[in-house]
């Protein structure tokens, strides 16, 4: 008794940008080939791309992830989420998209030379334009090719709570959260767990309030959670939402989510494939 679990394999990275306890470094497309298809035989449903990966890279990946019937997500540095969606990946973490690639040219200096690139969050978002031409293609290309992102905003949440000097960047985040949505980018909700300590479940209604601080209306949240989730899992004929025929996966609530997000925290019971399973108090 339990959730139903989608996985991934180690993070496909290459030794120019190391994260080594996560990743498994590649470097020729050949290498990545043969690593996307070891993780299809071991059986995972997604192969996650992380930041060393150029777009020759992240191409070949997805080219033999999607011939070995498997998805792509990526958490990319040196692919603009621009390449990565026209490259036809099949979705993207993290809602600020940290790229040089994303920023004008003038700010694609400042940038590198600033060192510690790929998580430099907060330099990356003082520097982008999100009115510029690099973003708005990159939504466009989000769009045409019907890439669904999560924003993991509770990660960003956290990280400027340690560092509170950063606090003036936080209305960037929702800001560029919104104008995906705004423009049709199918959003979905994760939290980047346990990174910064984050807690499974918790975390989740959390990133709902502030898919809601980000202006997005409240019955458009509660689809993005359910609804959306489920189709960009390609389980959306099962479950994701309350239809006859469909798998009864469903919480009951004791108060209205329509008039205040944080009442799906308020669970009375949950229906886990069929079975009533009563709170326990």
């Amino acid at each position: 008794m339990g959730p139903q679990i989608f996985t991934a394999g180690q993070l496909l990275n290459t030794p120019q940008i190391p994260v080594p306890f996560v990743e498994k470094q590649v470097q020729r497309e050949q290498d990545v080939r043969q690593e996307v298809r070891t993780q299809a035989a071991a059986g995972v449903d997604y192969v996650k791309l992380y930041v060393g990966l150029t777009p020759e890279l992240v191409q070949a990946a997805i080219k033999e992830a999607h011939s070995n019937g498997i998805k792509v997500i990526g958490h990319l540095y040196l692919t603009s989420w621009t390449d990565a969606a026209n490259l036809g990946i099949d979705a993207l973490t993290h809602g600020v998209p940290v790229s040089p690639y994303l920023l004008s040219k003038e700010n694609q200096q400042k940038f590198l030379e600033a060192g510690d690139h790929p998580f430099n969050h907060f330099l990356w978002l003082d520097l982008v334009d999100l009115n510029g031409a690099e973003i708005k293609e990159m939504i466009k290309a989000l769009v045409s090719n019907n890439i669904p992102v999560d924003p993991t905003l509770d990660i960003y949440e956290a990280m400027i709570k340690e560092e509170p000097q950063y606090q003036y960047l936080w209305s960037k985040v929702l800001q560029l959260t919104k104008m995906l949505y705004e423009n049709g980018v199918t959003i979905l909700s994760g939290t980047d767990i346990p990174n910064f300590e984050l807690v499974p479940g918790a975390s989740l209604h959390h990133e709902l309030e502030i898919l809601v601080e980000a202006g997005i209306p409240l019955l458009e949240v509660i689809k993005i959670a359910t609804r959306n989730g489920a189709q960009a899992l390609g389980i959306g004929e099962d479950v994701g939402t309350i239809e006859p025929g469909k798998q009864a996966d469903m919480i009951v609530l004791s108060d209205n989510p329509l008039d205040d997000i944080s009442n799906t925290k308020k669970i009375e019971a949950v229906i886990n494939n069929g079975h009533f399973i009563r709170d326990k108090k």
